[in-house]
């Protein structure tokens, strides 16, 4: 059973063990909370920017650690979790560099630190350069 490995790993480890693919919603956070010391909480995941606000604070009001990450979004997705990052004790949001293609720009990393455009909305915009490949049928 994942959920008692995941138990005793936490149990075992001697570190804060944050759950990543185990919660992906509210129902798993309120099911599994007890399991883990935080939550990896992804935009794509979750299923929106609202859904993965009522997350972290939901998970703050059970004790839990906050972490803000990405699978391949790219800036504009990243940017808009990154609204959240006062919420957060780590931001992982690195899904922009793991993509080929980034269809938007205003998103970098400046010592390790990330940094958005102080332009307009989420300060990012689309890159007037960007060709979709379309994959599939």
């Amino acid at each position: 059973d994942v959920d008692q490995w995941n138990a005793e790993l936490r149990q075992l480890a001697g570190v804060r063990v944050f759950a990543d693919e185990s919660i992906q919603g509210m129902a798993d956070l309120d099911a599994k909370h007890g399991l883990f010391d935080g939550v990896n909480i992804k935009l794509m995941k979750c299923g929106g920017l609202d859904r993965a606000k009522a997350l972290a604070e939901r998970a703050a009001s059970h004790g839990l650690g906050v972490m803000l990450g990405s699978m391949s979004e790219s800036s504009l997705g990243c940017a808009a979790m990154a609204q959240l990052g006062g919420m957060a004790e780590i931001v992982d949001l690195d899904g922009p560099w793991l993509i080929k293609n980034d269809p938007f720009e205003g998103l970098w990393m400046d010592g390790g630190n990330l940094r958005l455009s102080a332009g307009p909305g989420l300060g990012v915009s689309s890159r007037s350069s960007f060709q979709p490949e379309f994959i599939g049928a």
